[in-house]
């Protein structure tokens, strides 16, 4: 209000005073205005940079949970792949050594059974038969015992192996 009454009141020279008064404060405030924005801008530009570095951080460690989860899953499928293993040939030693036991108890039974000098005759080749079969169900017996031996050893392998995977789940959790 003061200065539209100045206005009023004024002559022409003093209006021009008055107008230079003016344009000065105007381009003082625009050079404030802008010695304003440039900090403004550099902020923003300053926040937009973190909030782009941030997001890429995120995706990274979001990338590294998914292939550590996979990994995990991996080697959970392993270790269940394994106790199957390891079930059935638990379940495989156990029928061998039934059937061993089986052959071993007939082959004694009929080598116990005592033999006159007249049943020598056609029990002899009986007898050689059984022994045949007996020599060949030892040799299957010692197969088994060694493929059994070499299934163990594999198992023990294995198991050292999942242990060393678990504990590679374990440091890639922390």
């Amino acid at each position: 209000m003061e200065t539209w009454e100045r206005r009023i009141k004024s002559n022409p020279t003093e209006l021009d005073g008055m107008l230079n008064d003016l344009i000065t404060k105007n381009a003082s405030l625009e050079e404030q205005i802008a010695s304003l924005q440039t900090p403004a801008q550099q902020s923003e530009q300053h926040h937009q940079e973190q909030i782009a570095a941030m997001t890429q951080q995120l995706n990274e460690q979001r990338d590294e949970m998914t292939k550590r989860s996979t990994a995990e899953q991996e080697l959970r499928d392993d270790r269940d792949r394994l106790s199957q293993e390891l079930q059935a040939l638990s379940q495989a030693y156990t029928s061998l050594e039934e059937e061993y036991r089986r052959t071993s108890s007939t082959s004694l039974a009929t080598t116990a059974t005592p033999t006159t000098p007249q049943q020598q005759g056609p029990v002899s080749s009986e007898v050689s038969t059984l022994r045949a079969e007996n020599a060949r169900l030892r040799h299957d017996a010692k197969a088994a015992d060694d493929w059994m031996a070499m299934a163990v050893q594999r198992m023990n392998e294995m198991g050292s192996a999942n242990g060393q995977l678990q504990q590679e789940v374990t440091v890639l959790k922390e």
